[in-house]
Order: structure tokens, then sequence, then C-alpha cells
């Protein structure tokens, strides 16, 4: 019963879009980007598995125009502060549509 509820919430998964551009990538142990979205807002997003579309990280890392970022949230343990964290984790990106 455990699992059926685990699976379950892995499909409820929330997806979260930012429109932004990359402002600094951070390649440490695993990259972190830094996300301006239009709103003026910066938002720390993860790239910890396989991204969907990952062939337009190269020029989006540029930070010359803005993309789709989407994005989920997901706890990681941050073992800094011996608690989880809810942290972003890029899931795909597109260009934006006029």
């Amino acid at each position: 019963e455990q699992e059926e509820q685990e699976e379950q919430d892995y499909e409820e998964q929330e997806y979260i879009e930012i429109i932004g551009k990359i402002i600094t990538v951070d390649a440490g142990k695993f990259n972190t980007f830094e996300i301006k979205d239009e709103d003026g807002r910066t938002h720390k997003v993860l790239w910890l598995t396989y991204v969907d579309n990952d062939d337009l990280l190269e020029e989006a890392k540029k930070g010359k125009i803005a993309y789709v970022f989407t994005t989920m949230e997901l706890d990681i343990y941050d073992p800094r502060i011996g608690e989880y964290r809810n942290m972003l984790i890029l899931d795909r990106i597109d260009t934006k549509q006029e």
C-alpha cells in the first residue's frame, strides 16, 4: 500500500514553469542555474536528471534570450543543515513563444 501511495505522489508531481533567462551557472557537484523570471524574481534550479530538449541549454546558459524552464519541486536532503529542503529541479527547456 505504501508503494502505491509513493507512486501516486510521484505522478502528482508539481510542475512549475519559469519564463526567464539564466543569469548565473554554478558548476559545483551539480549544475545550478540562477534564472531571472520576467517579473525580476530569481530562482535557483538544479540540473540533476535528464532534461527534455537539453540541446537548448548551451544557448540558454549564455543568458541572452528568455526560455521556458519547466521544473519539479522536490524535497532534497541537505547535509549542511541536516534536513530536507524544497528545491527546483530542471525537467525540460523550451523556446519561448512570442
